[in-house]
């Protein structure tokens, strides 16, 4: 009886070992299966991978929604302005800042010529040396200094003659090319200082006529883009200027760059000219012996 058991244990046994045998041959045979179809995997992807570049070259790539392009500035040529009549506010004065030359003489006489009331300022002598010649019946205001609470006062002064309705900044040429004026930039800080005192004034006098914002600059007629004079300094008029065109609804802001190969009354005639340009959508205008320009942006 013990006999029999035994064979029946390695009979049992035996039939174990078979299993776990014919098991391992499954498994076997399923790794090989999985290896094979791995390589069929790897080997279609990597044809996949060696045409994919071929076709890209041969058509241009789609262009990505969100890229970032880039916008150039360029010259836009601009007809010559049309010319609406000019209703200066009654009993406001037109304050005309002195470059030191003939230009602003020119100019004075010419709005003196129109009948506007003007005020003419004068920089300290310290950064500008040149004082323009003035009719005698025009008022001159002396600064003695570029103190905040000089200029300040000497606008109070000028209030009690009458409100300022439109301000004129010529800005002088300094041929300074590339360079960072102490001078220019006192005189630039000026005019942000006028912008400030003047915004009361010059917004009310927009709602009974067309108040006025203008800086005038002698870069090269195209706003700086193409002439070797171009200041960093005067530059900064441009940016004043647009923005308090979008703050100053009602007020007539406009960033000039006149030519400095333009004679005094050739200037003062393209400068009027702007003045009496109906189209608001233009703030800033280059005008030369070569015509027109502003600037725009395209995508490269």
């Amino acid at each position: 009886a013990s006999r029999e058991i035994l064979d029946a244990c390695e009979q049992n046994i035996a039939q174990f070992h078979a299993f776990q045998a014919e098991t391992l041959r499954v498994h076997a045979q399923y790794l090989r299966d999985q290896l094979e179809y791995t390589g069929y995997v790897l080997q279609t992807t990597q044809m996949q991978f060696a045409v994919e570049p071929l076709q890209a070259a041969a058509q241009p790539p789609a262009p990505t929604p969100n890229a970032i392009q880039t916008h150039p500035v360029r010259l836009k040529s601009l007809p010559p302005p049309d010319r609406v009549d000019i209703a200066f506010p009654k009993d406001h004065i037109c304050l005309i800042t002195d470059d030191g030359t003939t230009a602003t003489s020119a100019l004075v006489a010419a709005l003196h010529a129109m009948e506007w009331p003007i005020a003419v300022l004068s920089f300290p002598s310290s950064v500008m040396p040149e004082r323009a010649d003035l009719p005698d019946e025009v008022f001159r205001m002396r600064l003695d200094n570029l103190e905040t609470s000089h200029l300040e006062q000497q606008l109070q002064t000028l209030s009690k003659i009458a409100p300022v309705g439109a301000l004129i900044h010529l800005h002088p040429h300094t041929g300074e090319a590339l360079r960072i004026s102490e001078r220019e930039a006192a005189i630039v800080k000026s005019v942000f200082l006028l912008a400030k005192y003047l915004q009361p004034s010059l917004t009310q006098a927009a709602q009974i006529g067309r108040g006025f914002f203008i800086t005038a600059t002698r870069l090269d007629g195209r706003l700086g883009l193409t002439g070797p004079q171009a200041s960093p300094i005067s530059g900064g008029l441009f940016g004043l200027t647009k923005s308090l065109n979008l703050e100053w609804n009602a007020v007539f802001c406009r960033a000039i760059d006149l030519s400095p190969a333009l004679a005094p009354d050739e200037a003062t005639r393209m400068l009027l000219a702007e003045l009496r340009d109906p189209d608001l959508t233009i703030t800033e205008v280059g005008c030369g012996p070569e015509g027109r320009f502003t600037l725009v942006c395209t995508p490269s």
